[in-house]
Parts: C-alpha cells; structure tokens; sequence
C-alpha cells in the first residue's frame, strides 16, 4: 500500500488516522479526474513540483558513515541506483507533461516548504507518499521508496512504481477507489470507516470514492498505472462487466497493477487536470521553493 506513514515513533492516533488517508482525503476535498483532486488548491501552482532526492553521494567515512545529499532528519538515503532510477522516472515524467506539471530539482527542500523529498522506505515492499496533490497547508511531500514494491514477488520495483507515486503527488487517487468501482469489480476488502481506520486489509487503498464529490474524466481503466493488482479472489472478483471491460482493453486479469507505463487514459488524466484550460483557472501566488532549478 502506499499512502501512509509508518515511522515507529509517531504517536498510534496519528499513525492510524494517517493510515485511513485516501478516504479522508476524499471526504475532504472533491475528487476528479481518473481519479484526481478537484479542488484547485491541491493542484500545484505555476504546474511545477520542487523536489529533492536524498541519496548516497560517497563511500563511507571514518565513522563508517556515506555521504550522503540531500537528506533532513535521518531519511534514508536512496543508493545511486536506485537515485538514478528516480532520475529515470522524473524524465520520463517531464518529457510527457513537462509543459503540464513539471518536476523542477531544488537545491534544498525544508519541512514547511512544498516539494518532494525522495528517500528509501524502511520496508522493502512498501512505496509510499503521504500527500496526495499539493498540500493546502505549506509542508514538505514525502515519497519513499522500497528496493521490492512492485506487488510481484521477487521483483524490484520498476520505473513505474515511481510514476505511480509521482501521480499521487500530481493528485490522483487509485484508480480502483473510483466510485463506479463496483460496476466492474466486487471487492472484499472491508470499507467501514473502523477498518479503513485501521487499515484491515488494506481498506484504505480500496475505500470507494463519493459520487457527489467526484468528477470522472475518463472511462475505468484495468490498464491504468493507478490500479491495484486483481489476481487475489479474496481481494476483488470481476463483475460481467469489468470482464467486458478487461477483455475490450485487450487486457487480462494479470495486467492491472503491472506498472510497466502509464496509459492513455493517465495521460489524458493528467492532460485534462492541468492542461491549458486548468492553466486559466490556476492562480500563480507563491514561489517555488528556494533554489529550484531545472532538473537533470
């Protein structure tokens, strides 16, 4: 799962409402898109996202120690392969929606200013970001990425699984959260509000959007970079339509959650939450973090 945060020292109230975010989130704030925020104070002003790799620059020192760039407040730091993997996702990010939200590198990135610090999740399988779209309240988005979170064993995590973060960032939900969800999947993962609380099974990468908060841009897509994997009958069962659905796709029940590209329908996701006319509407009132500059 990949919202959340789950640092041993923070307070369990915290961690478990934390925990519940993607829900919580909704109810917040409307939803759009496939499936995005609507609400334009969590869009990204001037379309661009500062942002920060803390990562291995040296080999160690006398205290056995490696230098490190980047890092604040004993954040792991990313080997530099796996730096460079981000580097990868970031251009192939840039290169399809530079002109759209561009991901801008930035000397430094404090806890109240907004941006991405990328670091290295404790747990090898759990790739996490702990906003979704740009935080209303001036603070730093932290996405943090395990060696194996592809959601197939024994499989590094692939560039995808990065792009896969970065659409949180941009402020998009899981594609399986959409609320006409059940039209083409039958879940049993639990959806009351003690479990997504709790996090049972993971309910809160599931929990269903509302209706009447959402706008849905494109048709539901099994192939989206957003979606879960469905390979698990005890998490979620096709319904004649989502087999329809999956079988006009030309996809099969391996395919959702692979994370190998992004799909037509992301792009036009990402295209219609902040393309030229999202551009209009979009006021410009504050600067990016100190320092930014061109990434890469």
């Amino acid at each position: 799962m990949d919202i959340r945060f789950g640092n041993r020292g923070e307070g369990m109230i915290r961690h478990l409402l934390l925990a519940a975010m993607p829900i919580l989130a909704g109810w917040a704030s409307c939803a759009s898109g496939a499936v995005a925020v609507a609400d334009h104070d969590r869009l990204w002003l001037d379309h661009m996202v500062p942002f920060v790799i803390c990562e291995v620059t040296g080999a160690a020192d006398d205290a056995s120690q490696p230098a490190t760039s980047g890092c604040d407040r004993g954040a792991p730091p990313l080997a530099s392969a796996e730096a460079a993997k981000i580097r990868e996702a970031i251009t192939q990010w840039n290169e399809k929606f530079g002109s759209e939200l561009r991901f801008v590198a930035a000397d430094s990135l404090g806890h109240k200013e907004r941006g991405v610090l990328f670091s290295r999740s404790k747990e090898a399988n759990l790739c996490s970001t702990d906003q979704i779209g740009r935080p209303k309240k001036a603070r730093r988005t932290n996405v943090k990425i395990g060696t194996h979170c592809n959601g197939f064993a024994a499989s590094e995590t692939p560039v995808g699984t990065v792009l896969h973060e970065m659409m949180h960032v941009a402020g998009f939900y899981h594609e399986q959260q959409r609320p006409d969800r059940d039209a083409y999947l039958k879940t049993h993962v639990p959806h009351g509000f003690v479990s997504v609380l709790f996090d049972v099974d993971g309910a809160g990468q599931w929990a269903k959007g509302n209706r009447h908060q959402t706008r849905m841009l494109t048709p539901y897509d099994f192939g989206s970079i957003m979606h879960y994997p469905i390979r698990n009958p005890k998490k979620a069962q096709l319904t004649l339509e989502g087999l329809e659905r999956l079988d006009s796709q030309g996809l099969t029940i391996n395919d959702p959650g692979r994370r190998d590209a992004m799909s037509a329908n992301d792009i036009a996701g990402m295209n219609e939450l902040y393309g030229s006319d999202s551009r209009q509407s979009l006021a410009a009132s504050e600067p990016l973090a100190k320092d930014a500059h061109s990434p890469l």
